[in-house]
C-alpha cells in the first residue's frame, strides 16, 4: 500500500507500476530505484550558492525583478548588511549582495508589498 503523499510511479509506457516492482509488467523495463525527496533547507541552499552574487542572481534568488531589486536597495528598504558597492571606472559603483544576509532579509519581509 502506498503511503499518503507518495505518488505512485509510472512506466515510460504509461502503466502503473505495482510497489516495490523491479521491470515493468506491460513492456519489461527496469524501474529506477525510488529516491527519497531531499529537503531544502536554506542551509542547503545557501551553500550551493556564491557567497556574493550579482545583480542578477540575487534578483532571481529573492524572485523579483532587477529593477525592483534596485529600486528596494536606493530606497533604502533592503539593509546596507545585504550588498556592498565596489567603486567601478569613473563615477559607476558595482554591487554585490552577500547571499546569506540577502536570504535572512528575505524571511522576514513580504516581497510583495516591500517598495
Amino acid at each position: 500500500m502506498l503511503q499518503k503523499g507518495v505518488k505512485q510511479m509510472v512506466c515510460l509506457c504509461k502503466t502503473k507500476l505495482p510497489e516495490g516492482a523491479r521491470f515493468c509488467p506491460e513492456c519489461g523495463r527496469q524501474v529506477p530505484a525510488r529516491r527519497e525527496p531531499v529537503e531544502e533547507t536554506e542551509e542547503r541552499v545557501v551553500k550551493q550558492l556564491d557567497p556574493l552574487l550579482k545583480p542578477a542572481e540575487a534578483a532571481r534568488v529573492l524572485k523579483i525583478s532587477r529593477w525592483m531589486l534596485d529600486e528596494l536597495r536606493t530606497r533604502g528598504v533592503l539593509p546596507r548588511e545585504c550588498y556592498m558597492e565596489i567603486p567601478g571606472s569613473g563615477k559607476r559603483k558595482i554591487i554585490r549582495y552577500h547571499t546569506k544576509e540577502l536570504l535572512t532579509w528575505k524571511g522576514q519581509v513580504d516581497l510583495s508589498t516591500a517598495g
